[in-house]
């Protein structure tokens, strides 16, 4: 979904660009209007169904977040999971990584609803790989996510909202045409002239 919002983007900086810059100012209003509302729809619909939810961190969690992703994505575990409890293996995550993890209580009844152990065993496997099939595992609506500068363990519930982070650039210098401004006549002087 994310490779899908990145083309609506390239595809609105370098051919809708253009076009604005040719279309009368009433028409460009409305493109945009539509672009943006296709934009906000293809994010909401991207975070839907994601377990990974730290790219939408913000405010004091964002360096935290930085900080968590990293790790998420680095750092490589060995897990052997054999009708585990949940609290169980978040405690070996923990232990490992040296990562403050949180689970929520909303988390915490879907997992004692579910009454799913975890059964995983995985070799130098990527932490956030470990975590999604860890959640995944025991219910499609568990997901986790930086709050309060912890990753926490949640519902898609308690995350909804915060998936979606907006931001905007001003890019009309790359995407209008510049005005032409002609330029002094340089070069060396006609030498032909003078000669004899």
């Amino acid at each position: 979904m994310m490779k899908k919002l990145a083309l609506i983007c390239l595809f609105s900086t370098f051919f809708v660009g253009p076009v604005w810059a040719q279309d009368d100012e009433e028409n460009t209003e409305e493109v945009i209007q539509r672009l943006l509302e296709k934009i906000i729809e293809e994010a909401e619909e991207s975070g839907k169904d994601a377990v990974d939810r730290t790219d939408a961190a913000s405010g004091k969690d964002r360096k935290a977040a930085k900080e968590i992703r990293r790790t998420l994505k680095t750092r490589r575990v060995t897990v052997n999971f054999d009708d585990t409890p949940f609290a169980d293996a978040m405690d070996f995550i923990r232990d490992v990584t040296s990562l403050n993890i949180v689970v929520s209580k909303k988390a915490k009844e879907v997992v004692d609803d579910s009454g799913k152990k975890v059964n995983l065993r995985l070799k130098k496997v990527r932490l956030r790989s470990v975590l999604i099939h860890i959640l995944e595992g025991i219910d499609k609506d568990l997901c986790f996510g930086v709050s309060n500068t912890v990753l926490m363990i949640g519902t898609k519930e308690e995350f909804k909202g915060k998936s979606i982070s907006l931001r905007s650039y001003d890019l009309s210098d790359i995407i209008r045409k510049p005005k032409d401004f002609p330029a002094p006549r340089l070069g060396l002087p006609d030498n032909t002239k003078n000669k004899p």
